[in-house]
């Protein structure tokens, strides 16, 4: 596939943009306690609990061992994860925060560099599989740029993963940090039970994001890609578990939301798969996915 070298690109985000959405999460993304946090809660073992047999059976089919790239890779948590059920495939992540990635170069498996997703320093067709988890909402003025970029950089029957937030009235990070200082009221109970807390209230939010609409984000990659799996999961159960308090409570006030506004307070899954023909792919296995393309630097 080409590079698309020579045209002119829509960016969803100016630099100016980027560079607050640096600012915001700088000390959030620095302590070591969040990777800890995020690589034993069971929501995220869930998560890659599920896109597990998808993996094995690419591995399967491919007969080699895979590349796993993560799009916005934060501290490098889901890519740890998947590399301790896959310890024999590249994982490679990248963000847009350096105080992320040198977290992850220090704790997390794999190889880390900065860049940004709508314009990744990967060349053509260099890895098996992208995993993208909330991320795709920092790029609502114009997500296709970064879905453009991820079908360049997927190999022929290549596989992506994609999780974000549904577009609604509530905004989640509210209701996490909500939850999150109510739990200072009730310690007693991750005491009593023996169960973690965390306490760490999530930055606020960056002009780059804003919630998109499950139809939307269907559409844009049903243009792209064949969708092999969607689903959609409940956003206060993960709080729940999140946050070590008990579920039902979470459950009423997730019915009482949910009736005023049934978007709300929702994530969507989806694994989609290239459309690349094989034969447009030569010789993958000379690929480096660490090697920078040097139309990339000329965006």
């Amino acid at each position: 596939m080409s590079s698309r070298r020579g045209e002119k690109c829509r960016f969803a985000n100016t630099t100016a943009e980027r560079q607050t959405e640096v600012d915001l999460v700088r000390d959030y993304y620095s302590e070591q306690s969040l990777f800890e946090w995020w690589t034993r809660h069971p929501y995220r073992r869930d998560m890659v609990a599920k896109y597990s047999p998808y993996l094995a059976g690419l591995e399967s089919e491919l007969g080699r061992t895979l590349t796993i790239v993560e799009v916005g890779s934060a501290v490098g948590a889901d890519v740890t994860l998947l590399a301790e059920r896959f310890p024999t495939a590249k994982v490679i992540g990248f963000d847009l925060s350096p105080e992320g990635v040198l977290t992850s170069a220090r704790l997390a498996a794999g190889e880390f560099f900065v860049s940004d997703a709508e314009r990744p320093a990967l060349v053509d067709n260099c890895c098996d599989v992208v995993l993208i988890v909330n991320v795709l909402h920092h790029f609502y003025r114009y997500p296709d740029q970064v879905l453009d970029e991820i079908n360049r950089i997927l190999r022929p029957g290549g596989l992506m993963f994609l999780k974000d937030p549904n577009a609604g009235k509530i905004n989640p990070r509210l209701v996490v940090n909500i939850t999150s200082r109510a739990m200072r009221f009730v310690h007693w109970w991750t005491r009593t039970l023996r169960r973690p807390m965390f306490d760490m209230e999530i930055p606020p939010a960056s002009p780059t994001e804003r919630g998109m609409r499950y139809e939307e984000v269907r559409d844009l990659l049903g243009a792209r890609f064949d969708l092999v799996d969607r689903r959609f999961v409940d956003g206060l159960t993960h709080m729940a578990r999140w946050h070590a308090f008990p579920q039902w409570p979470l459950r009423l006030l997730d019915k009482a939301i949910h009736f005023v506004d049934p978007r709300s307070l929702v994530f969507y899954s989806f694994v989609c798969r290239s459309r690349k023909p094989r034969a447009e792919l030569s010789s993958w296995w000379q690929c480096d996915p660490s090697q920078t393309s040097s139309s990339r630097s000329s965006d």
